[in-house]
């Protein structure tokens, strides 16, 4: 089974990271258990921030191809 998070953001700067970290490693946990396809995967949504969160998501998008955040409207 393919499991797809998708995670609003919005100003999320401060604690972006950490969400990654804990996403990231139920993801991973789940993945090695074999309860979720290796094609899992989440999207975080940028609604409009003012801060760096768009930034900071196509770092982490980078780093990790199970974060992917959206195109940028």
């Amino acid at each position: 089974m393919i499991l797809a998070v998708v995670i609003p953001c919005y100003n999320e700067e401060e604690v972006l990271q950490e969400t990654h970290k804990i996403i990231s490693r139920k993801l991973e946990q789940l993945i090695e258990s074999k309860s979720i396809s290796k094609e899992s995967f989440c999207v975080f949504v940028d609604d409009g921030s003012k801060d760096n969160t768009w930034a900071i998501l196509k770092d982490l998008s980078s780093q990790n191809t199970a974060f992917t955040p959206p195109p940028q409207m």
